[in-house]
């Protein structure tokens, strides 16, 4: 068993112990917090696993001027809330409900963002069990006021939790005592692995973190290649618009072909055997992401090269890791002659199922008398 193998293997205890709490009618009730839309939340997933495991399930959408608690098996029930209080009360009606008696779960997926709305409401539902959802680090980059703003910020929600749940290993350095759960895809592999056109894909949220230095070498040092670009850029930043545009003038041989619903990332992924996870590194805006990317390609079966961020480590007998233009173009070479290092089945382990029983036990452990994590 590899140190990625032990780290993805969820033990037959504690799905069987997932089974119980399903089958006993007892099921647990999940209310996730957010100031992203459903659409485009990664948790939505987790959620997915979790509903379809028998829990009563919630997402929320904290938008200031338009919130809404979204129910039912596939979260097609849209409630409009017209304000806190609202909110509130059909919370409290939701969670209050459960048959078995089981306090509900609050997930705080909020980020950052409105710490007001946040502790308001769990001041009023605080008798339930609040999960931090601590996704990436979330002071990124800001200085001065704005990351005293957002320390005390974290601090708070840290202070208010029964536990805390990482998405990067690597943060357990920032909160020792907290819950790894690693990310994972809904993707399965739908293409022939051994189709190498010379088109690349990436898939992304193009930023800072985004090694624009290196998509440009990497396009210089392969014209024969076809670097394929998908995804917004945050914020709509003018200087990550600019980098873009520079690339696809420079180099005909990069596309863009912007912003996509996350509906369609099987279909895109699905017209391509390699996929490229480009990051700046030794920077601090990457030390502590777990991209969503990674675990796609991985999933669906294409070969991956990926910039050494800390994320990939565990990943390093299924990838290529490349720091420079002539490592990546080396990867390339050994695949279009066949080489190929992910194995196809990972889809398997790294799922939301998976990860659901991994969670449903967190709760368990957290819902324990005494057993609150110590932050």
């Amino acid at each position: 068993m590899t140190a990625s193998d032990s780290m993805l293997a969820i033990s037959p205890v504690a799905t069987a112990a997932s089974a119980a709490v399903t089958r006993d009618g007892s099921a647990r009730k999940f209310v996730f917090l957010s100031f992203r839309p459903f659409a485009n939340d990664f948790r939505r997933y987790l959620l997915g696993a979790l509903s379809e495991a028998g829990h009563a399930c919630a997402h929320v959408l904290l938008n200031r001027k338009a919130m809404e608690i979204r129910t039912g098996r596939a979260f097609d029930v849209v409630t409009p809330v017209a304000d806190l209080g609202e909110l509130t009360r059909r919370l409290a009606g939701f969670l209050s409900s459960d048959p078995g008696g089981n306090a509900g779960v609050i997930v705080n997926s909020a980020g950052n963002s409105a710490p007001d709305v946040i502790l308001r409401l769990w001041a009023r539902l605080r008798e339930h069990l609040w999960i931090y959802d601590v996704f990436d680090e979330l002071r990124y980059d800001a200085r001065g006021a704005k990351r005293l703003q957002w320390w005390l910020t974290d601090r708070a929600y840290v202070s208010t939790a029964s536990g805390c749940c990482l998405l990067s290993a690597e943060l357990k350095e920032r909160y020792a005592s907290a819950f790894h759960l690693n990310n994972a895809s809904h993707l399965t592999p739908i293409r022939r692995r051994d189709d190498f056109d010379r088109r690349i894909v990436v898939t992304a949220s193009f930023d800072d973190r985004t090694d624009f230095v290196l998509l440009d070498a990497i396009a210089q040092a392969a014209p024969e290649m076809t670097i394929d670009l998908y995804g917004a850029v945050y914020d709509n930043e003018p200087g990550i618009l600019s980098a873009l545009d520079r690339l696809t003038a420079t180099h005909s041989n990069v596309r863009y072909y912007g912003r996509f619903d996350m509906d369609r990332i099987g279909e895109i992924l699905s017209d391509y055997a390699v996929g490229l996870v480009p990051y700046r590194t030794a920077f601090g805006m990457t030390r502590f992401i777990n991209p969503d990317k990674l675990f796609h390609y991985l999933c669906a079966g294409l070969e991956i090269i990926a910039s050494p961020i800390p994320a990939v480590r565990c990943f390093r007998p299924y990838l290529y890791e490349a720091a420079d233009a002539p490592a990546v173009v080396s990867a390339l070479h050994r695949i279009r002659n066949g080489e190929r290092r992910n194995p196809g089945d990972l889809y398997e382990s790294l799922n939301w199922r998976v990860r659901s029983q991994e969670f449903l036990r967190m709760v368990e452990q957290l819902a324990t008398p005494g057993r609150r994590q110590a932050s």
